[in-house]
């Protein structure tokens, strides 16, 4: 196995410390400037934004996938807008 995936390209100063005192292994400042970013209001609001669009894409995928919104069907715009209506239907009914 390659040493770059059994051990990664971590410096030697970004990985954890052994406190002898303490008797364990203790994170770098930055691990702890990360975990402090991820409980922040900031990071929670952007974490909300995220899992929105991906519910949204999730949708559009299914519509396009399951339900035959990936190739037109027929030519011209009306027929697209009745395809597009009764994918939308169908996912809905499901």
């Amino acid at each position: 196995m390659n040493p770059s995936v059994s051990h990664g390209y971590c410096k030697k100063e970004e990985e954890f410390e052994f406190n002898k005192d303490a008797g364990l292994y203790v994170c770098s400042a930055e691990h702890i400037d990360q975990l402090i970013f991820q409980n922040s209001d900031t990071f929670k609001e952007r974490a909300k934004e995220r899992y929105k669009r991906y519910r949204i894409e999730a949708k559009n995928s299914e519509w396009k996938h399951r339900h035959g919104y990936e190739v037109a069907s027929s030519s011209g715009l009306e027929g697209m807008r009745i395809q597009g209506a009764m994918a939308i239907l169908t996912a809905n009914v499901k």
